[in-house]
Formats: C-alpha cells, structure tokens, sequence
C-alpha cells in the first residue's frame, strides 16, 4: 500500500493528537502531594488578598464618565453608537458601574445602544444580574 507524503503527515498528526488526548494516569502519592501544595498556595493567597468589601455610606453620588478607566468610556461610545459589545465587554462594564455606585436601572439604561438588547428587556436585566448580586 502506497501512502502519500501529505496523508502520512495527517495520519501521523492524527494518531499524536489521540496519543496527547489520553489522560496520563498518575500515582495516588503525587495527586496527593500535589492537591497539599494547592492548599497552602491558596491558603497563601487568600491572606495576602482582600476580599472586596462595600464602600461606606453606600453609593458615592453622581458617577462621572470623563473620570471613566479609558476602557469603560470605550465600551459605553461602542454601545452609544449601537455597536454590538462582548459579553465579557457587558460584564465587565456592568460590574463597574455597580462597584462605581449605579443602581440597577442605570446600569440597565448603558445598555440602550447595544444592537442585541432593549433597556426594558429582561434579557439586558438578567445579565446585568450576575456582575451586580442583584
């Protein structure tokens, strides 16, 4: 049987993909060693970062988007100008604005532009919900 140059590459391509999607197995002694390691490193790690905590005396009043991170002013001109913005994009610009002080409602009306969503949808609503705890 003839095989050609390009075949064997893709038949041997294939077989080290399956060969590298097998899990290794490995002794009972290192997942154990290992999961200790992870226990201090996170025990570590959650002494040296502070949990985020509410500003006191609650929102701080007027939010002022010329004070913006320049990446937040972007995400509302993209959404202004009912460009589509990534879902990443709208969490993170609903986690801001909740943490800079803004009800639900503004949050919800940020959302105005965006070509996927209304500002009374349930929809913009519910995945404005995760970033807020609302």
């Amino acid at each position: 049987m003839v095989v050609r140059p390009a075949r064997a590459a893709r038949l041997l391509e294939e077989a080290i993909r399956r060969a590298l999607a097998d899990p290794v197995p490995l002794q009972e002694a290192v997942v154990q060693f290992v999961r200790e390691r992870e226990a201090e490193l996170f025990g570590t790690l959650a002494t040296r970062m502070p949990l985020p905590t509410a500003r006191p005396g609650g929102p701080a009043g007027q939010l002022l988007p010329d004070r913006f991170p320049p990446c937040i002013r972007k995400m509302r001109r993209t959404l202004q100008a009912g460009e589509n913005l990534s879902h990443a994009g709208r969490f993170a610009l609903a986690a801001f604005l909740h943490r800079a002080g803004a009800d639900p409602e503004t949050i919800v009306d940020a959302y105005r532009g965006a070509p996927t969503s209304t500002s009374r949808s349930r929809a913009t609503r519910s995945s404005t919900s995760p970033s807020t705890g609302a």
